[in-house]
C-alpha cells in the first residue's frame, strides 16, 4: 500500500518547503466536474475538519480526502479542481495539517492544530 501522505518540496522563492499530496486520486468518490473550483473543496475541507481535528482518525481523514481529493493535479487536467498542498508539521509538541486551495493564493493555508482545532488562515 502506499503511504497515506506522500511529501514532497517546493520553492517558495525563499527556501524549501516540505508538502504532502494525497496519493489516490483513482479512489475518490467525487467525479470530475462535481467541484467547481479548488477553492470550495478548500473550504469544504475547513468545515470537515475544524474544530475537531483532534477527533478525526487516519480513516476519517482518508474518507473526507476521498470525498475532496488533494493531488496537484492542473498540470495533466486543468478541468480536474484540487487543492494545492498539504503541509503537515510533524512537530511533537504542536502536530498541524495545513491546506492551500492553490492559485492564486499558491501560499495561502488554512492551519488546524492538533490540540486546538482551526489556527486561522496564514499566508
Amino acid at each position: 500500500g502506499k503511504d497515506f501522505f506522500r511529501v514532497h518540496e517546493s520553492y517558495n522563492g525563499e527556501s524549501y518547503i516540505p508538502h504532502a499530496n494525497h496519493p489516490i486520486e483513482m479512489t475518490s468518490d467525487m467525479k470530475p466536474g462535481e467541484a467547481s473550483k479548488s477553492l470550495s473543496r478548500h473550504n469544504k475541507l475547513v468545515e470537515l475538519i475544524g474544530g475537531k481535528v483532534n477527533e478525526i482518525d487516519v480513516e476519517a481523514a482518508r474518507r473526507i480526502f476521498r470525498t475532496y481529493p488533494i493531488l496537484k493535479n492542473y498540470q495533466t487536467d486543468p478541468n480536474f479542481p484540487t487543492l494545492e498542498s498539504v503541509v503537515i508539521e510533524l512537530d511533537p509538541a504542536n502536530p498541524r495539517i495545513s491546506i492551500a486551495a492553490g492559485p492564486p493564493d499558491i501560499f495561502k493555508y488554512s492551519t488546524f492544530d492538533f490540540q486546538n482545532g482551526y489556527v486561522g488562515t496564514e499566508t
